[in-house]
């Protein structure tokens, strides 16, 4: 199957999505692609950000399938 110019962008367009989401930790995911299907990976604090991502990823023209591998880190402060 022969690549279109929109598909070799996909990552580039999946990520410029979840930069303009407003979220920093967003900033820092990693977006790959092949075919249709596009995959995050990298930590973000909450599982409310991972399933952000993973919507705004959805969103993205293109995208048909997103493989979700963010962990949730929690970074807690412990109270003296």
């Amino acid at each position: 199957m022969l690549a279109t110019v929109d598909s070799l962008d996909l990552p580039g367009r999946v990520a410029t999505a979840l930069r303009q989401k407003g979220y920093a930790p967003l900033r820092e995911v990693d977006v790959t692609s092949k075919d249709d299907l596009v995959r995050l990976s990298g930590r973000v604090p909450t599982y409310h950000l991972k399933q952000v991502a993973q919507e705004t990823a959805r969103g993205v023209q293109g995208v048909v399938r997103v493989q979700n591998d963010l962990q949730v880190i929690c970074s807690r402060l412990a109270s003296a």
